[in-house]
């Protein structure tokens, strides 16, 4: 299996479709977890891993969010299987990169079979000056005080040092962002806000609408920002019932002769 790639447990011996999770800034595969574990038997969770943390800390920091984009849809590809719906799963910043991943995989005849967002920034917002407030001396106490980046870390130094590059890097990898992209995502979207995350609030989310070609919904839990760390049973069995409801129905098991 790729190195960007982390199953912690394999699906039932028949997974019916397949899940790829995109982690917050500045996290790793294991950061998703918790939010794997909850999934049913039927969905094959795999968390992607960006260089430079955990299994891959030995590679650069990315430096590119197309090439992040390019590695992940090539690595989803290799393992592309016509019967098993593919779905795409981002947390926050983790969102914007899921959904550049499944307008590549779109591009190249490769369409998945849905979207699903956590607390996701806009696809039209303006990240200029990006690079700038991830170099910023403030940067941890400022993505603190949004709840990107959990108490916790925050008041360990040595856990700190090994988080922050990894989130500066990923900050500044939006810089310069913009969505070109004239037509929606051909794609159903599911996106989730928690009650108490003032960064993305739920009123927020409508503003994926335009962009998902194949509807919206929406949905608010009990939450703050990180709600795969924070809840990942509850946002799980909203994730895996969006996927669920876009599958085929199972042929029903013949009766022994």
């Amino acid at each position: 299996m790729s190195a960007m790639l982390q199953r912690w447990r394999r699906a039932g011996d028949a997974p019916r479709a397949r899940l790829y999770a995109f982690a917050h800034a500045g996290a790793g595969a294991a950061d998703l977890r918790a939010f794997a574990a909850h999934a049913p038997a039927w969905l094959d969770v795999a968390a992607v891993r960006l260089p430079g943390r955990e299994r891959r800390v030995a590679e650069p920091l990315p430096q590119s969010l197309a090439a992040v984009v390019d590695e992940a849809a090539a690595t989803i590809l290799g393992e592309w299987r016509t019967d098993l719906p593919v779905f795409l799963f981002g947390q926050c910043a983790g969102g914007l990169i899921a959904f550049e991943t499944a307008r590549r995989l779109c591009a190249q005849g490769a369409m998945p079979a849905g979207l699903a967002l956590s607390a996701p920034p806009s696809p039209d917002q303006d990240f200029a000056g990006a690079a700038q407030i991830a170099a910023s001396a403030d940067f941890a106490t400022s993505m603190n005080a949004m709840g990107a980046l959990p108490d916790e870390v925050l008041a360990d130094p040595v856990l700190l040092d090994v988080v922050l590059p990894a989130l500066r890097a990923d900050f500044a990898l939006f810089e310069g962002y913009r969505n070109r992209a004239d037509a929606p995502l051909p794609l159903p979207v599911l996106a989730v806000a928690g009650d108490a995350d003032a960064l993305s609030p739920f009123a927020a989310l409508a503003q994926w609408r335009p962009r998902s070609g194949g509807g919206l919904r929406a949905c608010e839990i009990e939450g703050g920002h990180l709600l795969a760390a924070e809840t990942p049973q509850a946002l799980m069995a909203l994730v895996a019932g969006f996927a669920l409801e876009r599958l085929p129905e199972q042929e029903p098991a013949q009766e022994p002769v």
